[in-house]
């Protein structure tokens, strides 16, 4: 949809980049950042779903993109001395999470979310978090998303992450990003951003951007 290709673009990725996206699902937005890199670089596709890899391989081969890889499992990018040597420029962590940026076009699952499955949700979004944030090199970014409205998936986990003693990354304004995506300025020094069907016409979507700190 419109708001995670925006979410994509929001990430900063450039020609060169080392790249993960994890939870990858069918690669719609590593068909964005592969635009952006023109086939210089890597990304890593990651994904539990392995039909939903193979999907991903096939957009990606069609669209001509080279310079990506397939991991189903994580542990295959970090196993091993090499694997624990390598940290990406740029992680994507797209979460599973509640779905409810569609909840206008299927109503019907607002009532299937209970809040024991949004607490198991919380509880994934902040596993994966720490496990992301260890890949990402000093100086790299991490790159928060859901397709999500609710505040206990979004802000409230970014802040969650934050509040950690030992967290080794900082927010990181959205601003010039913004202005570069969509050529509106004005965003502000906004430190992440909620797309919503009211405010811009897209599916409900959460992004949020934290770099690493390089000492």
């Amino acid at each position: 949809n419109e708001a995670s290709q925006l979410a994509a673009g929001l990430a900063g990725v450039k020609p060169g980049d080392n790249v993960l996206d994890i939870c990858a699902g069918a690669g719609g937005k590593s068909l964005a950042i592969a635009a952006e890199m023109n086939n210089v670089g890597r990304i890593v596709l990651s994904d539990l779903d392995s039909s939903k890899l193979r999907r991903a391989e096939e957009r990606l081969r069609r669209a001509g993109v080279e310079n990506y890889e397939i991991r189903q499992d994580i542990e295959e990018v970090t196993s091993g001395e090499e694997g624990r040597k390598k940290k990406f420029d740029i992680v994507i962590l797209d979460v599973p999470c509640s779905g409810s940026g569609v909840w206008r076009r299927n109503p019907e699952a607002k009532w299937r979310l209970s809040s024991s499955h949004l607490h198991e949700f919380v509880k994934l979004q902040r596993r994966l978090l720490v496990v992301a944030s260890d890949l990402v090199c000093p100086g790299g970014r991490l790159v928060y998303m859901t397709c999500s409205i609710l505040a206990e998936e979004n802000k409230e986990q970014i802040d969650w992450y934050m509040s950690r003693p030992q967290t080794a990354f900082e927010r990181t304004s959205i601003a010039s990003d913004w202005a570069r995506v969509t050529g509106i300025p004005g965003c502000g020094d906004r430190l992440d951003i909620q797309f919503t069907p009211q405010r811009y016409g897209t599916d409900g979507f959460y992004v949020a951007i934290l770099t690493k700190r390089t000492n």
